[in-house]
């Protein structure tokens, strides 16, 4: 009997140590490394449905595939990083049209550890590249806390969005990759925001992100998004005042670690 009661305080203890161990809380950070570039695949794709004032509808689907680089030029003495971000493929399809995009110059950046990147570079980052851009807190956290991001984007409108991120896994297995990840879940609505310039946008953004607590970077990030919203347009003599073309779009967007 007491042999046995021994070892049912033993496996409560165990147990009990178990779940603070699941429970404990992560400081998520960047922590990039000289000689250790980070290399992205990007897919973005988007369908969208222009309804004119007249009732002619056209559509525009498109596809774009970006292969891009991180890589850590200094780490300042306050510890953010100033990076090299640099775009080595990007092409483009456009209704079924494939469309090589122009080289760009490696665009210079500053990123704290949390993500927040400060500067001119902060104000306009490049379309879909918000997903390598996220900001976690400044506090730790644990599985089922949640936090707000507010991000400015420029596509497919400029707005201020607000998200909300949960902290889903702080370990979990991904497939295909050798370590475990943390898992954050994120979700934002608008419902008839009006953007500074006037459009009426409604749009609901779900999705996924796994990220190396230990070896600091995003592992893989996927999202769908849906937008609804009327674009003010002005052509003299041939719209009345005040025509609007209804804009329907769906966009997907999935960004992959290349080096594991």
């Amino acid at each position: 009997m007491r042999r046995t009661t021994t070892l049912l305080v033993l496996a409560a203890f165990l147990f009990a140590a178990t779940s603070v161990m699941a429970q404990e809380a992560l400081n998520l950070r960047y922590k990039f490394q000289k000689n250790k570039p980070l290399k992205y695949r990007l897919n973005m794709g988007s369908k969208a449905t222009f309804t004119m004032p007249d009732g002619n509808v056209q559509n525009l689907n498109m596809k774009t595939y970006i292969e891009l680089t991180q890589e850590l030029i200094e780490k300042k003495p306050d510890g953010s990083f100033r990076l090299a971000v640099s775009i080595d493929k990007a092409h483009q399809i456009v209704n079924g049209n494939n469309t090589p995009l122009q080289n760009m110059p490696p665009t210079l950046v500053t990123m704290k550890p949390n993500g927040e990147v400060v500067g001119a570079a902060a104000a306009q980052p490049a379309a879909g590249t918000q997903q390598l851009q996220m900001i976690f807190p400044t506090r730790m956290i644990r599985e089922g806390q949640s936090w707000m991001q507010e991000q400015k984007i420029e596509q497919p409108l400029p707005m201020l969005t607000k998200t909300k991120y949960t902290l889903v896994k702080a370990q979990a297995p991904f497939p295909g990759y050798s370590r475990p990840v943390a898992q954050i879940k994120n979700r934002m609505k608008l419902d008839n925001m009006e953007t500074p310039t006037k459009e009426q946008v409604s749009s609901e953004t779900r999705g996924n992100l796994w990220f190396d607590v230990a070896r600091g970077c995003i592992v893989r990030s996927k999202a769908h998004s849906d937008f609804t919203f009327n674009l003010p347009i002005q052509i003299p003599g041939m719209m009345p005042e005040g025509a609007t073309v209804q804009v329907k779009m769906k966009l997907q967007i999935e960004i992959s670690l290349i080096n594991q």
